[in-house]
């Protein structure tokens, strides 16, 4: 979809926010406002920026999902992630020494980059639950859709556990919004092995640290995906496990030491019972 949006489609897309009502009476765009607005002076002199493009993507697939009758009830989180070489001439992005990294983010799925020289993690996106800072100062002014269910977690309207998302459409009175957290960086490729984007299943489950030292000495980006949901079966997980890694520069070279190792272990024999690791 990113491929297929268009510029002149902005001033119809935040119209279109506009009428849901609720939380987006005075919706202006966000990052695509200016536009919105008929200042076009930032795109005429950088073109439509990847960080616009994918805020408009996500709010058009948004809409989408409310004209097809078999899925306007329907909702879903999202985290993408756009790398390219800055080299000059460029090189694949996984062999280049500079890279520009746009991560749009939507919900409680995850990424996190792995540091080459130690293994550290670093997370890349937060959770857009209806309580994290960013989200509550968002919805402040509708926070009387927010309650607090028998296991103490905050719901937006009484139900939903994310305050970002596609879909979802009886929420977004409550501020509910398909615009996505935007997190650029700029990227010294041997610095990083890897970038590694997973489902809520797999982070509710596992540390992050535990994610990405499951991918040490993994023979490949694939090999380790499939780590991290096996594990991630094995301690447990019911819900959606999903995984992508995907390799950067500095991939098979990780330094430091497996510093959740120990703890794993003791995991998977704390849950030798789970019928999900019975069946591996």
């Amino acid at each position: 979809m990113m491929e297929n949006v268009s510029q002149d489609d902005i001033a119809d897309t935040v119209n279109r926010y506009k009428g849901l009502g609720g939380f987006f009476r005075r919706f202006k765009g966000g990052l695509l406002s200016k536009i919105a607005s008929g200042d076009e002076s930032d795109l005429a002199r950088f073109g439509f920026a990847t960080d616009q493009r994918a805020t408009l993507a996500f709010m058009q697939a948004d809409l989408n999902v409310f004209d097809n009758k078999e899925t306007k009830k329907d909702g879903a989180v999202a985290t993408t992630c756009f790398l390219h070489s800055l080299d000059v001439p460029p090189s694949p992005f996984f062999a280049s020494s500079l890279l520009s990294l746009t991560v749009a983010h939507l919900g409680d799925t995850r990424a996190l980059l792995c540091r080459t020289k130690d293994g550290a993690f670093h997370r890349l996106t937060t959770n857009h639950h209806p309580d994290s800072h960013t989200e509550a100062e968002r919805l402040r002014r509708v926070g009387t859709g927010i309650v607090t269910d028998s296991f103490g977690e905050s719901r937006l309207g009484g139900g939903l556990a994310n305050s970002r998302g596609v879909g979802d459409r009886h929420f977004k009175k409550f501020g509910v919004t398909a615009e996505p957290e935007i997190t650029k960086r700029i990227l010294k490729g041997p610095e990083w092995s890897f970038l590694v984007i997973v489902s809520d299943g797999v982070s509710a489950f596992m540390s992050d640290q535990e994610i990405v030292d499951l991918c040490r000495g993994a023979a490949d980006p694939s090999k380790a995906a499939k780590a991290i949901v096996a594990f991630a079966e094995t301690v447990g997980s019911d819900d959606n496990i999903t995984a992508m890694v995907v390799p950067l520069p500095g991939w098979g070279k990780t330094g430091g030491t497996d510093t959740s190792k120990d703890r794993r272990k003791f995991r998977v024999q704390q849950n030798s019972g789970n019928p999900r690791q019975r069946r591996q």
